[in-house]
């Protein structure tokens, strides 16, 4: 807690209804999701493709990085122990990238999930076998749709009738 406001507030520090640390990471998570909100919107005004149709999805995209940014930042001080430098700066970093980075958030997320159930089921295997045959699923699905569209001629159509039975 920041006591230095505090101090210059002339308020005892049990005044201070909220956690100054969590704040910081709410603005840094702001501005992470923010940036890499704009950023992608550029790309689509730069290109001239811009649709204010799909404004609703960019409001999403800015909230998904700011709670994103929110949960790095609570997990951050658990992983900067040791320096007091990067224990001072790791949450509001790790709010940042959090939010700029919403789906890597997820990812790290849905690995603990994975690690929690493993542990708790014993093993994984059925998960492991069912995410395979999607994959699987999807890629003979795409040599077909690229077979159908008859690109290469006979020589390629062979040889993705090759790799459709061996994913099979």
């Amino acid at each position: 807690m920041n006591t230095s406001l505090l101090a210059a507030l002339a308020l005892p520090e049990s005044a201070l209804f909220f956690d100054l640390g969590m704040v910081n990471a709410f603005f840094a998570a702001g501005l992470g999701s923010a940036f890499s909100t704009l950023w992608a919107v550029n790309g689509y005004v730069v290109a001239r493709t811009f649709n204010p149709r799909y404004n609703s999805t960019y409001l999403v995209r800015f909230v998904l990085g700011l709670i994103a940014g929110l949960v790095l930042a609570s997990i951050a001080p658990s992983i900067f122990t040791s320096g007091t430098t990067m224990k001072q700066f790791g949450p509001g970093l790790m709010a940042l990238l959090g939010g700029y980075s919403a789906e890597a958030v997820n990812q790290i997320l849905q690995r603990l999930v994975d690690v929690l159930l493993a542990a708790v089921k014993g093993g994984v295997g059925p998960q492991v076998e069912a995410r395979e045959k999607a994959i699987k699923t999807e890629q003979v699905a795409e040599l077909a749709n690229l077979k159908g569209k008859g690109l290469g001629g006979a020589a390629l159509d062979k040889e993705i009738d090759k790799m459709i039975k061996a994913l099979r």
